[in-house]
């Protein structure tokens, strides 16, 4: 399914782009199978918005969220990191530390820590 999510999303080989087809494709992926790459895939999407598939910043983030928890993803990773980075596109509440630290989401990956968007550790953990 994943595979013909990627071929819907991207176009080429003969087929017409169709994102909100391919969405679909990776939704059930996700739910039948629990594919990481496919929940990273769809995150990546929404964070976007493509054609007739609008953005989704909060539902990214729990997509990234679930991929790092189930098998400690990069990819989620990196692309969670840029989200936080850039804003979140609309994400909202995000945990908030002292002075304009953000705790990081991905618990399952390392201890949960406070985080300032310049990458900077604020000195403060929680459990």
């Amino acid at each position: 399914m994943r595979y013909l999510g990627s071929l819907l999303r991207d176009g080429g080989d003969g087929v017409r782009r169709d994102a909100a087809r391919a969405v679909k494709l990776f939704e059930r992926a996700v739910e039948e199978h629990g594919d990481v790459e496919a929940m990273v895939a769809l995150g990546d999407m929404l964070v976007r918005g493509t054609d007739r598939v609008r953005s989704n910043a909060g539902r990214a983030a729990r997509l990234y969220e679930r991929a790092i928890e189930t098998q400690q993803d990069r990819d989620a990773m990196l692309s969670m990191a840029v989200l936080l980075r850039d804003g979140g596109n609309g994400l909202r509440g995000m945990p908030r530390g002292p002075r304009g630290c953000s705790r990081t989401p991905w618990r399952g990956a390392m201890k949960t820590k406070w985080w300032s968007f310049s990458g900077n550790w604020c000195g403060r953990e929680s459990s």
